[in-house]
């Protein structure tokens, strides 16, 4: 259901039910979703007082936030340093996993460029807008069913 729209010129209280036939008072209920893009739309009508203020924080602030990150930084340095066994392990794992699909994907018909392709696919970078649409329409279905 899109999201209703306010007809120019109409009362506070008067909403259309988005193909401009129907009129109603009370106003659809919003998906989950569509409440999370209401949210961030509202922050971000807001966002130059925010953002000034923020600045304004960080200055003041910021000898007490370098001394605060030097210390994380070197907390997950020595942790990062403590663990190199265990991410080598990791490291070595994950490629043997994507070296076994590539070959698999070999073997199933696809060409060698086709598989390379598919693998790079496979460990793709996150997509923030990918999550928010799977979001979206898995909160439609779930209304649907």
């Amino acid at each position: 259901m899109p999201i209703p729209k306010r007809r120019t010129g109409e009362p506070e209280d008067l909403f259309f039910d988005g193909d401009g036939l129907g009129r109603t008072s009370e106003r659809p209920a919003k998906s989950d979703a569509e409440e999370i893009v209401a949210a961030i739309l509202g922050a971000l009508e807001n966002a130059d007082q925010y953002l000034t203020l923020g600045e304004t924080v960080v200055n003041q602030a910021k000898p007490a936030l370098t001394k605060v990150f030097a210390i994380l930084l070197d907390t997950f340095s020595g942790l990062r340093e403590s663990l190199e066994p265990q991410l080598d392990k990791m490291s070595a794992l994950s490629a043997k996993a994507l070296h076994r699909d590539y070959k698999h994907y070999v073997a199933a018909g696809f060409t060698k460029e086709q598989a390379f392709k598919l693998v790079l696919a496979a460990i793709k970078p996150f997509n923030f807008g990918e999550v928010l649409t799977s979001a979206a329409s898995n909160a439609k279905s779930k209304r649907e069913s």
